[in-house]
């Protein structure tokens, strides 16, 4: 507790060696859920709009579980940069307790509501029979026995690739992890804990969740035009999950770096850690679009695309490419103020970029030049958005304010 590295490291190595892990996890993840897309699409169009439909529900699930964690990280770290030990273990324990309450709602609507949930969004039988089992999947994991397999394969895969890493996180914690000590017979039950968890924590599930809602709506108007436009977008959003999850990665990792030298006030290394995280997110995004500017052909034929879903998905990518750059400068700008416990600023800025501003746009050029209106509409509502924070430019670069 007399030292750590969050406030003796240089910055850029503090950030690097601390996002490496995040990333490449992050990636993993990403890389499991497209491998669920690609295995569905074999079944057909309709499968693949199926398990891109649960995506919103999938989404808030992931939302939940991030924001208990990054509500957790700076809470703790505060604590960390504060050398309060006993409140670090505290909030450790507090928020596996909101873990496990949360997990029994996701339990219950995959009991309950999962049916119900893809009858409001389209009335194709064959495709609401595939999402049910996918979905319900995802909630409950079966029926305590292995399911039949088909489009439930891939979500059982998923599942237990959940679960191994959840064990495995339980286990460096409890056996590596020298900051925090749990002890759950210490454990002091106290709405204190659990307000500062949220304090942030619900602010980024929120955040995170935007882009459930942002999916439901852009699957709603793309309905209009076909099914297989919902394919195609659904590809794309599992594509570009490589690209945002590692700019989740990284700014994971900024949160609590900024909420301990906050704590410690080294205002100068959070200033420095902020402009590299906006520098690396932009590197990111721009990896992403070169990729989909130069591999669009390949990425979409992985999909086992019909005719129409092939020349749809080669459009879409290469105009859909263009928002990375944006986008992943956004993240940064939401997951810095977070650092700060500034959720509420965050929070305006997801939802500027992912409804606000998108959905209403979307909805217009949608109608106005049809489903490239669409694409079109992800690279303004960014780049709208970044202008928006530059000439307001957030009060967290100097945490004196």
């Amino acid at each position: 507790m007399n030292e750590n590295k969050m406030e003796t490291m240089q910055v850029n190595k503090l950030l690097i060696t601390m996002a490496a892990p995040m990333v490449l996890s992050m990636l993993i993840g990403a890389l499991y859920n497209v491998v669920d897309s690609l295995f569905v699409s074999h079944y057909g169009e309709n499968a693949l709009s199926a398990v891109s439909l649960a995506f919103p529900i999938q989404n808030i699930i992931i939302a939940t579980g991030t924001g208990i964690g990054v509500g957790i990280n700076a809470l703790l770290s505060r604590f960390l940069g504060e050398k309060k030990q006993k409140k670090v273990n505290q909030t450790a324990l507090h928020g596996i307790i909101l873990g496990i309450g949360f997990y029994i709602l996701v339990l219950l609507f995959g009991i309950f509501c999962v049916k119900g949930f893809y009858m409001v969004q389209t009335n194709d039988t064959e495709i609401i029979s595939m999402g049910v089992d996918y979905l319900t999947v995802i909630c409950v994991f079966g029926y305590f026995g292995l399911p039949e397999m088909g489009t439930k394969g891939a979500p059982i895969a998923t599942v237990v690739g959940q679960i191994i890493a959840m064990l495995l996180g339980l286990y460096f914690n409890l056996t590596k992890n020298t900051d925090v000590q749990f002890n759950f017979k210490s454990i002091e039950l106290e709405s204190y804990y659990f307000k500062g968890i949220c304090t942030v924590g619900i602010p980024t599930i929120i955040m995170q969740s935007m882009s459930s809602i942002m999916c439901f709506g852009i699957n709603k108007l793309l309905l209009n035009f076909s099914t297989t436009s919902t394919a195609v977008f659904g590809a794309y959003f599992k594509l570009q999950t490589f690209v945002y999850m590692a700019t989740f990665g990284l700014n994971n990792v900024l949160i609590p770096i900024v909420a301990f030298n906050l704590g410690a006030k080294h205002a100068d290394r959070i200033k420095k850690v902020i402009r590299l995280s906006g520098a690396y997110s932009a590197l990111i995004g721009l990896v992403g679009l070169i990729i989909m500017e130069m591999l669009p052909v390949q990425l979409i034929s992985a999909f086992a695309p019909s005719e129409e879903m092939f020349s749809l998905g080669v459009t879409a990518l290469r105009i859909l490419g263009f928002s990375f750059v944006f986008g992943g400068v956004s993240v940064m700008t939401c997951y810095a103020l977070q650092g700060f416990s500034r959720g509420i600023s965050s929070l305006i800025i997801s939802a500027l970029r992912q409804v606000i501003i998108l959905l209403p746009l979307a909805s217009i050029l949608g109608k106005a030049i049809g489903i490239n209106g669409i694409w079109w509409s992800f690279l303004i509502s960014e780049t709208v958005t970044v202008i928006r924070n530059v000439r307001h430019r957030f009060q967290s670069s100097n945490p004196q304010k």
